[in-house]
């Protein structure tokens, strides 16, 4: 370009420039770019084979615990540990695991999975169970008290002469469970669904079934002493020899009128009960009397 070159000229030429030094500098990138993009899928390799690797080292590791629970020789403290750690890893398969006599107390089982799970004799006392499934396991003999097992599922759940003391079953499922001969004193089941439940001599006494569901359900010489069954529905239950001493029978939903005119005679409140349990009584039959003329 010579000195004589007119203003347009050298603008032209300059913007020429320009683009030229910008091509020879994509032209020079190029290859840091692709190396980049290099070293990014190989990193991407290594954490998928990674990834695959501790999948597999998990599942070798869910496959040794389960077979070490299935071992009845094994200690109740080493299938204890087995144990927590398969469910820490979320097994959910128990058909054949040996849990019996496991030491639970206290432990953290909140919406677990253990259907069909065999824990008979196992300590559980105090334990975390809220929104467990605990459908067709076997609890006979095992040990409840103070358990927290609101909302838990224990459909056609075996708790056969299980401790059930001072445990919370609050709208939990229990339907066709079998509770027969458990001690169950000042439990709460309220709002519970007991229907066709089996708790045949089962020990209630101090308990709370407010709103409860036992229709349907074997209560034959059953211990309800000081028990609240307000709005607790009998419908269809088998009541023969149930003892309701101390408890508020009369605010119960679907006795019969045979059932009611029998707890009139034998279970009505005494002298000794509460005073507001009495005047209570007094009410209910006021409004009896008024519904019969």
């Amino acid at each position: 370009m010579s000195e004589n070159s007119s203003l347009p000229e050298r603008v032209a030429a300059l913007e020429q420039a320009q683009q030229c030094q910008s091509r020879v500098a994509s032209r020079s990138g190029l290859p840091l770019w692709l190396g980049l993009l290099a070293l990014l899928g190989i990193l991407g390799i290594q954490i998928w084979s990674m990834s695959a690797n501790l999948d597999r080292i998990d599942s070798s590791e869910e496959q040794r615990l389960f077979w070490l629970i299935c071992q009845s020789r094994e200690t109740p403290a080493e299938r204890t540990r087995a144990f927590l750690k398969l469910v820490e890893l979320g097994n959910k398969e128990w058909r054949s695991a040996q849990l019996k006599q496991l030491e639970l107390k206290g432990v953290e089982l909140s919406g677990v999975e253990l259907r069909w799970a065999d824990l008979e004799a196992a300590d559980l006392a105090s334990a975390q169970l809220v929104y467990a499934d605990l459908s067709k396991c076997n609890l006979h003999l095992a040990d409840l008290h103070d358990a927290n097992l609101s909302e838990a599922e224990l459909v056609e759940t075996i708790l056969l002469q299980a401790q059930l003391e001072s445990a919370i079953f609050r709208k939990a499922n229990l339907q066709a469970a079998t509770l027969e001969q458990a001690t169950a004193t000042k439990s709460v089941f309220v709002l519970a669904d007991l229907s066709d439940a089996n708790l045949l001599m089962t020990d209630m006494a101090g308990a709370d079934l407010t709103g409860a569901n036992l229709s349907g359900a074997n209560l034959e010489s059953a211990v309800l002493r000081d028990t609240q069954v307000a709005l607790t529905n009998f419908t269809e239950a088998n009541l023969r020899n149930t003892d309701f001493t101390g408890s508020n029978w009369w605010r119960a939903r679907g006795l019969t009128s045979d059932q009611i005119l029998e707890f009139r005679k034998k279970f009505a409140p005494g002298k000794d009960s509460d005073e507001s349990k009495q005047n209570d009584y007094r009410l209910w039959l006021k409004s009896l009397e008024s519904e019969n003329k």
